[in-house]
């Protein structure tokens, strides 16, 4: 539901417990975001929503499970080119876009080093972190790169981690906390 708010978000993929997700810039909306790319802003917007909202998640079913097992969360946003194949068999009734490059393979790993050996939730790629520079975001109007710092590098590349989160959102998790 919180990708699908986001009108940049064009395909959802789910494969056991992944989900993935493929965000296209819409150039009439980068021009609401200050310039910055409508594909990015609105994949850290949906970052910063799920974060909270799985803390609502692991709250309510903790409160209602004695051996409830906390879900956790990586979230790896990177940008960049692809080649998009159509799959399937003709007239099988199959017929599935195949995202493939160097970025869907970079955001896979980013998402498997989030959360772990104390990185942050999320992490994006370097071009993630150049495109979200002018947007103000927050209570103080801060960018979502002044959220993002240096982390360690994942297959060879600079990655940004960052703990950022939707207000409105995680304060119903500090409502239920108390």
């Amino acid at each position: 539901m919180i990708l699908r708010s986001h009108p940049c978000c064009k395909e959802i993929n789910i494969v056991g417990d992944c989900v993935s997700a493929i965000f296209i810039e819409e150039k009439e909306l980068s021009k609401k975001y200050s310039g910055d790319k409508s594909d990015v802003i609105e994949a850290l917007q949906s970052a910063s929503m799920i974060i909270p909202t799985v803390g609502i998640i692991n709250k309510l079913f903790k409160n209602k499970y004695d051996n409830y097992t906390p879900i956790k969360v990586g979230i790896g946003v990177a940008t960049g080119r692809s080649l998009v194949i159509k799959t399937g068999e003709s007239g099988s009734g199959i017929s599935k876009p195949v995202f493939i490059g160097d970025n869907v393979n970079l955001a896979a790993h980013l998402c498997d080093t989030a959360h772990k050996n104390n990185f942050p939730e999320i992490l994006v790629n370097d071009d993630v972190k150049k495109n979200c520079t002018k947007c103000e975001v927050g209570i103080e109007n801060e960018k979502f790169s002044e959220w993002l710092t240096i982390q360690e590098t994942v297959d060879d590349v600079p990655c940004y981690g960052g703990y950022f989160f939707r207000v409105s959102i995680q304060k119903k998790l500090d409502e239920l906390n108390k």
